[in-house]
């Protein structure tokens, strides 16, 4: 290298590094930017696969509460020891 060379790179070393950080920069936000726009297509797919995302309505056909449940099985014992007295009368 000759002097000139040197100087104009001891004067805009600055610039040089700015150039570097600025690269560095855009590349990792070209990168995070992929890693996002993959999430979203995820989240996309799911949002429209009913095996994976059930419709609340499906769920409530689904997961009935068990408590629900015992309080219609107690209503029909009580109804058919009603009938059985009727019967037996």
């Amino acid at each position: 290298m000759t002097v000139e060379q040197k100087n104009y790179l001891k004067n805009n070393w600055l610039t040089l590094a700015n150039l570097l950080v600025l690269l560095t920069l855009a590349y990792n936000l070209g990168v995070s930017q992929t890693k996002i726009e993959k999430d979203i297509d995820v989240l996309k797919l799911h949002a429209n696969d009913i095996n994976l995302h059930m419709p609340f309505e499906k769920k409530i056909e689904v997961f009935v509460p068990r408590v629900e449940l015992d309080s219609r099985l107690k209503n029909m014992e009580t109804m058919l020891e009603r009938i059985e007295q009727k019967m037996d009368r």
